[in-house]
């Protein structure tokens, strides 16, 4: 059976064909589906590296983020939205192979990205649900406080807490932008159930994620109408779908009347903007708009930085990293990512403290490379320098610095590692003891009080100190995934006036 095809705009260069030997009916921006089975009853729902942000597809590729975007979507539906509605999937991982022919059978890669669906008729709009005044939510409510339907006290800034979730949907249109639309009209055509399925699909989200300490601050749902039955269909709570925040870091910068850095694409979008992707003058549909987003550079840094937050994020919401989640929940067979880890002690006198932990260097299997260096950040700062950015540090996973009294070492390595375009790459910093209490305070306030909070600190939000605290960053340098904080930048000022 044939399908009518939509295609998205790809730059060739991420226009990596499609899955032989099944009928393609669809190319998204970042998706595709095919249509599997004589009777056509399901597809193939694929998912690609692709970003796209401002509806433009970037001429680049993002690591993983395939992977996560299906394993958090298979996460979500079967450990949150399980009994609350019908839902599309009907394969996953390995199980996928049953619908597939011969010859795409046993192949990983393809199971780790591609998800068998019902062929359900799509809604025409898209169930966007708010829990905070943020985005293109802004606008409309600063004309007159309205929000898609919605009337909102007079007194709220961008940023604030919504009094409750609300629903704003939006026109889905296969090109071009979406528009938004009251609640109303969606009511109108459809009833009140996806409104109501909406929040209640939010209200259990928040509150699994609020209990991993996460928020979700706002998040589109698909649905499809079948015999009078509403589906969940497509993405459930993904980075891409939604917009996250750490809850300590949350209420953090509440304090100071700010916002976190949001743990999506919000990153990508950032560095979008810079580049000028934004600009209301782009339209996706001319051939010059497109021209110019197929000529960007390819910003390696941006790339290796978003590819860390999609697994963390990813990690923090499955409970384990990714191929973990792949091999136990997935099925799939597949070994653990190893972690290539370069570990930096500012002195030869430092080994003792470090020892318990570099034995378990050596024993980890989900350890790749593991080096030890021995450079000092005041008596070798070209050496460190130069270090953080050889050709080393594209297979450099996170580095482990260590050092006693007033320990700059792993402040200056992050320092050295942002100058040298590396800033993705985290770095766990470690005090070791010294002779004095003194010198002991020293060395974890140089590593907790750096300004911007650059270097990884331990779930308390304090320095690994001692043999036991280098052991302990260690064993976090090997399981855990990191959200490495990178510095804003500062001008130098010369000759100012005092």
């Amino acid at each position: 059976m044939k399908g009518e095809c939509n295609m998205a705009h790809l730059p060739k260069v991420v226009d990596v064909g499609i899955i032989p030997g099944l009928n393609l009916t669809s190319r998204g921006k970042v998706r595709d589906s095919y249509l599997i089975g004589e009777d056509a009853q399901n597809k193939l729902f694929y998912t690609s590296n692709r970003a796209s942000i401002f509806d433009f597809v970037l001429p680049f590729l993002i690591p993983f983020k395939g992977e996560v975007l299906n394993a958090v979507n298979l996460s979500m539906a079967f450990n949150v939205f399980k009994n609350i509605c019908p839902q599309d999937i009907v394969a996953y991982g390995a199980d996928i192979d049953t619908y597939l022919p011969q010859k795409l059978r046993g192949n990983p890669n393809l199971q780790k990205i591609a998800t068998v669906v019902k062929n359900l008729p799509a809604c025409d709009f898209e169930a966007i649900v708010r829990n905070y005044l943020l985005g293109s939510s802004v606008n409309p409510y600063n004309e007159n406080g309205v929000v898609s339907g919605h009337n909102l006290p007079s007194d709220l800034k961008e940023g604030d807490d919504l009094p409750y979730s609300i629903f704003t949907p939006s026109t889905k249109a296969e090109v071009g932008h979406d528009e938004h639309i009251s609640f109303l009209d969606v009511e109108k055509k459809y009833g009140g159930q996806p409104e109501r399925l909406a929040l209640q699909l939010m209200a259990a989200a928040r509150k699994f994620l609020n209990n991993l300490g996460l928020d979700v601050a706002d998040t589109k749902f698909e649905m499809a109408l079948l015999n009078g039955i509403f589906y969940l269909i497509d993405e459930r709570i993904t980075p891409d779908s939604s917009r996250f925040w750490d809850l300590k870091a949350l209420n953090a910068a509440r304090t100071k009347n700010k916002l976190p850095p949001s743990l999506d694409k919000q990153f990508l979008r950032n560095w979008g903007i810079s580049v000028g992707l934004n600009n209301k003058d782009l339209d996706p549909e001319d051939p010059k708009a497109l021209k110019y987003v197929a000529k960007l550079p390819v910003p390696e840094d941006v790339i290796n930085m978003t590819s860390r937050i999609y697994r963390y994020i990813a990690w923090r919401i499955l409970g384990k990293k990714l191929e973990l989640f792949q091999r136990d929940f997935m099925n799939i067979d597949v070994n653990p990512k190893p972690v290539n880890i370069h570990v930096i002690l500012g002195s030869r006198s430092d080994i003792p403290s470090a020892e318990t932990g570099l034995e378990y260097l050596k024993a980890n299997e989900m350890v790749g490379d593991a080096h030890l260096h021995i450079i000092s950040c005041h008596r070798n700062p070209e050496q460190l320098m130069n270090f953080t950015g050889s050709a080393t540090m594209k297979k450099t996973d996170i580095i482990v610095a260590g050092a006693g009294l007033a320990a700059a070492l792993p402040g200056m390595t992050k320092a050295f590692l942002k100058m040298n375009g590396n800033g993705h790459i985290p770095v766990i910093g470690v005090g070791f003891e010294g002779k004095t209490p003194e010198a002991d305070e020293a060395a974890c306030l140089s590593i907790e009080e750096l300004p911007g909070k650059p270097v990884e600190l331990d779930a308390n939000g304090a320095a690994y100190f001692g043999n036991a605290g280098f052991y302990k960053a260690i064993k976090a340098a090997v399981n855990n995934e990191f959200l490495p904080n990178i510095p804003g930048d500062k001008d130098a000022e010369f000759n100012a006036n005092f």
